[in-house]
């Protein structure tokens, strides 16, 4: 099923709940199609390109942040 999308977001398998719960709460809300998979040590969203400003990245400071870095939709500490 991962084939049928042409980006991945990989996360670590400790990324926090609320992070992870907020990240694809505000992906559902900006209709992103992605499919959620887990394998040993990541937690991976697959999606379409396009639309990564609606979900997790590393940024420079080496934190995940949903969002590109400078184009940031949402905080989810807000």
């Amino acid at each position: 099923m991962r084939g049928n999308f042409d980006a991945e977001v990989h996360l670590p398998a400790d990324i926090s709940r609320e992070f992870l719960s907020a990240a694809l709460l505000w992906a559902v809300d900006n209709k992103v199609d992605f499919g959620l998979f887990h394998e040993a040590d990541e937690i991976i969203i697959a999606h379409f390109g396009g639309d990564e400003i609606y979900l997790p990245s590393r940024w420079s400071n080496k934190r995940w942040h949903i969002g590109l870095e400078d184009k940031e939709p949402f905080d989810p500490g807000d």
